[in-house]
């Protein structure tokens, strides 16, 4: 063995060159060279896989989450749960619920109902005219129109009146049944002095539901029950009632 410094001769053993006294490394001194492809404070054998494998298995479970949160947000409303707020709006007089659940613009049936005179009075529908014009809707409905309704339901029921709407079941219409409905709106809606096929694409409804419901009103002097259907068509991925929220039907 020889000295790394001046080159004379060491016994084995020797902790320092017997010439020039430079120390002697031992082979249990000597640095090891690093494992190719092993992090550093990594042991033999084990690399980085079980860190990979970690972020994978973190990844996967946020995917997971994160899919169940969009799920619940994006869960389409049933035809019952749509018919019933809808038909509480109604009853409200709520103007933007309404528009939520219906699949034809209030605006529209508002300004055509206004223009023809058909279900309010004639005196009524000029003074909301002359007043509002169709600037906005919203405040006439929920203004006088409301306002007007509500007179009638005191007439009639005395004070403190309030509506009950149950859901008694659902009928779902065949294709011979939905042509049939669908006929019978376009009736009821050219009526309005609008064409009906402006209001809505009935030529996209694949799928309808007729929404049976028991509608109970009652007052201070008495009460009135009967039931009311409410047919719901497919919007896109949501539920809507296809109907008219102005006339109540």
């Amino acid at each position: 063995m020889f000295c790394g410094k001046c080159g004379k001769q060491i016994d084995n053993g020797d902790a320092f060159c017997g010439s020039c006294g430079t120390p002697i490394a031992t082979s249990s001194q000597m640095p090891s060279a690093p494992i190719v492809g092993q992090p550093a404070g990594s042991p033999p054998g084990r690399t980085s896989t079980h860190k990979t494998i970690g972020v994978i298995a973190c990844v996967v479970a946020f995917a997971v989450v994160l899919g169940l949160v969009i799920g619940l947000t994006t869960r389409t409303e049933k035809p019952e749960t749509v018919a019933q707020k809808y038909l509480n709006a109604e009853f409200a007089y709520d103007y933007d619920t309404i528009n939520t659940y219906s699949a034809i613009s209030l605006d529209v049936l508002l300004e055509a109902e206004l223009a023809s005179n058909l279900g309010f009075d004639e005196n009524l529908t000029e003074t909301l005219m002359d007043k509002y014009g169709t600037a906005n809707l919203k405040n006439i409905f929920e203004g006088p129109l409301k306002d007007s309704a509500q007179e009638n339901w005191t007439s009639q029921y005395g004070t403190d009146v309030t509506a009950t709407f149950v859901v008694l079941g659902t009928t779902v219409l065949s294709q011979p049944q939905i042509y049939s409905a669908i006929s019978d709106m376009r009736s009821e809606l050219g009526g309005y002095g609008v064409d009906p096929d402006t209001l809505f694409d009935f030529g996209s409804i694949k799928a309808m539901t007729k929404v049976h419901t028991n509608f109970e009103i009652s007052g201070s002097d008495g009460s009135d029950s009967f039931e009311l259907d409410v047919y719901c068509v497919k919007v896109g991925r949501a539920w809507k009632v296809l109907g008219d929220p102005a006339s109540g039907e």
